[in-house]
C-alpha cells in the first residue's frame, strides 16, 4: 500500500501498521519500532527495521530508501518506480522466492521514496561454494518458465526497460562519448571495438524474449540457506528489462571453467525442460556469454567520464573490450 505524507504524523508507523493489520490478526499491535543503518546499503541507504509485537514476536522488514543515493544515476524515477512493480505487481504472486512486498512510503514532494519488503535473512551467493550458483542457474530457469507460463505479465508490465536495439548501440554510442571526453587519444581504440557492434545486438535480439533482472551477479543473490529448500532471493530490480533468455545465464555463468560452465548450464536447461519450455542449445552460451560481457564492459566504459576514471582503468577497461570482441565479431 503506498501513503502520501500529507502531515507530521510518523509515515513509517503508519505504513507498519498497515502491514501488521494484512499479516497478523486484529489483536496484534505495534509495540516499537527500531530502526538501523545495514552494512549491506550500497547506491542506496537500506535499513532493518525490527517491529516488536504486543504477542512477543518481531517483524522485520527491509526498507530501501530511493530518496539516499552515493550518486545519481540515469532514470533514477523510472528506476524506482520499476523495482517497486517488480515486488507488487509482477511478481508478487510467483512463488519464486523472492523478498514479499510490505508497501511503500512515496511522496515525491519531500523526496521520501521507501520500499518495504519482506527481510530474508541470508548472505549474498559470492559468499558460498560453487553448488550454490547451480541452484542460482536452476532458480533463473523456473523464473523464465513461470513467465512463458504467464506471457500476459511480461507484456502489460509498460513500466520494464527493453533491451532493444537502442539498447545496444546507445551504450556503445555513450561509451564513445565518455571516452573521448576524458582521454580523446584513447577513442580510437573504443571505434575499432564499437565497428561491428550490431552483431552483437543481432545475436541478443534473436533469442527468445524474457523478464531480465539485468545485474544477475553474485552479490545481487541472497541465498538462505536454512530453507528447504534453498532459497534464492535475487535483489536490486531496478534494471529489469524485457529482453534475452540468455542475458542473465550469461552473466552468472562468466569466467567459470567449461566443467562447470556445463554444470550452470545443465541446471538451468534441466530447470526449462522441467517446465515444458524449450531450451538453449549448448553451443549457444559461450558466444553468448561473451557477448553480454562486452556489453557491460562499454556499459563501465559509457560511465567513465562521469566517475572520473582513471587512465589505467580505461585502458584496462579497452584491453577486455579489444579481446572480446575479436571472440564475439571474429
Amino acid at each position: 500500500m503506498a501513503r502520501n505524507v500529507q502531515d507530521d504524523r510518523d509515515p513509517l508507523r503508519e505504513c507498519l501498521e498497515s502491514v501488521v493489520r494484512s499479516e497478523f490478526d486484529s489483536r496484534t499491535s505495534i509495540v516499537s519500532v527500531d530502526r538501523s543503518r545495514s552494512w549491506l546499503s550500497s547506491w542506496y541507504a537500506c535499513d532493518l527495521v525490527t517491529v516488536q509485537l504486543s504477542t512477543g514476536r518481531e517483524l522485520k522488514v527491509w526498507l530501501k530508501n530511493f530518496g539516499s543515493y552515493r550518486l545519481v544515476k540515469e532514470d533514477m524515477r523510472e528506476r524506482r518506480e520499476r523495482e517497486l512493480r517488480i515486488y507488487r505487481d509482477l511478481l508478487s504472486e510467483a512463488g519464486l522466492g523472492t523478498a514479499r512486498y510490505y508497501g511503500c512510503v512515496w511522496d515525491e514532494s519531500k523526496g521520501i521514496f521507501w520500499l518495504l519488503l519482506e527481510y530474508v535473512d541470508g548472505r549474498a551467493l559470492q559468499d558460498y561454494e560453487f553448488p550454490y550458483w547451480v541452484t542460482a542457474a536452476s532458480w533463473l530457469g523456473g523464473m523464465q518458465g513461470y513467465i512463458g507460463q504467464h506471457a500476459d505479465l511480461l507484456e502489460n508490465s509498460p513500466f520494464l526497460a527493453d533491451h532493444d536495439r537502442h539498447f545496444f548501440l546507445s551504450a556503445a554510442e555513450r561509451a564513445l562519448h565518455s571516452v573521448s571526453q576524458l582521454y580523446p587519444h584513447l577513442a580510437g581504440n573504443l571505434e575499432e571495438v564499437l565497428i561491428k557492434y550490431d552483431n552483437l545486438a543481432d545475436t541478443l535480439l534473436r533469442q527468445p524474449r524474457t523478464l531480465v533482472h539485468g545485474d544477475y551477479t553474485a552479490r545481487q543473490i541472497i541465498v538462505d540457506v536454512t530453507a528447504n529448500p534453498i532459497r534464492i532471493c535475487p535483489v536490486d530490480w531496478e534494471g529489469a528489462a524485457r529482453g534475452s533468455s540468455l542475458f542473465d545465464l550469461a552473466i552468472l555463468a562468466h569466467g567459470f571453467d567449461p566443467q562447470r560452465l556445463d554444470e550452470i548450464l545443465l541446471a538451468y536447461r534441466s530447470e526449462l525442460i522441467n517446465l515444458g519450455v524449450r531450451p538453449p542449445e549448448l553451443d549457444e552460451l559461450g558466444h553468448t556469454i561473451n557477448c553480454v560481457h562486452l556489453h557491460r564492459v562499454v556499459g563501465w566504459l559509457s560511465r567513465a567520464f562521469e566517475h572520473r576514471y582513471p587512465e589505467a582503468r580505461v585502458t584496462k577497461l579497452l584491453d577486455m573490450a579489444k579481446q572480446l570482441a575479436k571472440t564475439c565479431f571474429g
